[in-house]
Order: C-alpha cells, then sequence, then structure tokens
C-alpha cells in the first residue's frame, strides 16, 4: 500500500469552493438592493424632468390662456394640456403592483381655475416604488409597503 503525504496544498482545494457559497448570498442580497435603488433613482429623474417640463410648459403660457375660466370650475385649458404632456412623458415608467404616477398642478397652491394670473406655477408629482427581485424584503425590513418616490418643481409665471 502506498501512503500519500498530505501538503497543505492538497487539504485546500475545496475551500474556495465552500467561501464562495457563504457569500453568494450576500452578493445577491446587495445586488439586488443596488438594482432596486437605481430603478428609484431612475424614476425620480424622469419624474423630475416631467415635472419641469410640465411646470415650464405652463410657465410660458399667455395670460388670455391663463384666465379664459371655465363654466364648471375646472381647471383651465392649458392645465389640462400640460397634464397630458405630463401624463405621456410618465407613461413609460412601471413602479411596481400596478401603481402609476400622480400628477399634481397647481398654481399658487391652488387649482388653476383661470381665476387671476399665479405668481408661481407648482407641479408635483408622486408614485409609491415597490422592489420586484424581493418583494417581501422592504416588509421585513421596516414594515414598509414600498418606498414613495416625490418629484416638485416650482417655477415662476414668466407669460405675457
Amino acid at each position: 500500500m502506498i501512503k500519500r503525504k498530505f501538503t497543505r496544498s492538497h487539504r485546500q482545494h475545496g475551500i474556495a469552493a465552500v467561501e464562495f457559497a457563504a457569500i453568494l448570498p450576500v452578493i445577491g442580497l446587495l445586488l439586488a438592493f443596488i438594482l432596486f435603488f437605481g430603478r428609484v433613482f431612475m424614476h425620480y429623474t424622469v419624474a423630475l424632468k416631467t415635472a419641469g417640463d410640465v411646470a415650464t410648459f405652463i410657465a410660458q403660457a399667455r395670460s388670455q390662456e391663463m384666465l379664459e375660466a371655465r363654466p364648471d370650475l375646472g381647471e383651465i385649458a392649458i392645465v389640462g394640456l400640460a397634464r397630458s404632456i405630463g401624463a405621456t412623458e410618465l407613461a413609460e415608467l412601471n413602479p411596481g403592483n400596478g401603481g402609476h404616477a400622480i400628477l399634481d398642478i397647481s398654481c399658487d397652491g391652488s387649482i388653476c381655475r383661470g381665476a387671476q394670473v399665479p405668481d408661481q406655477i407648482i407641479v408635483l408629482i408622486s408614485m409609491r416604488m415597490y422592489d420586484p427581485f424581493l418583494p417581501t424584503m422592504l416588509l421585513e425590513l421596516g414594515d414598509m409597503d414600498g418606498i414613495w418616490v416625490r418629484a416638485e418643481v416650482r417655477v415662476r409665471y414668466v407669460g405675457v
């Protein structure tokens, strides 16, 4: 019978696989968090750009358009048009769980009804983001049902 001498290198052949198997769940969890927060920041960036576009569009409207009050005291036509532009820009976003972005437009803090020319246009976009990779992770980490993302833009009215 031949006796083999086990050197240090023979005894450590499988240790790299064991270490990799032990660290793999941590790497997967970190990757899931990086991807989720990357989605959150991408959605925030799109929402902020959309809010800026909508606010600028309304702020540059002529004062005649801003004073065209509707008989039913609803929003003026230019705000409705800006709302449809914003909805088109936000249509591609998918915050998860069937949610969607909420677009709120106000003139001096109230509904734009055409009673007077506003000093400031405020556009607020808010949505709740859900994690598609580890859906129960946010619930386990802090009893959170998604993360709220809000983008607000305030622009002074400059129309003539």
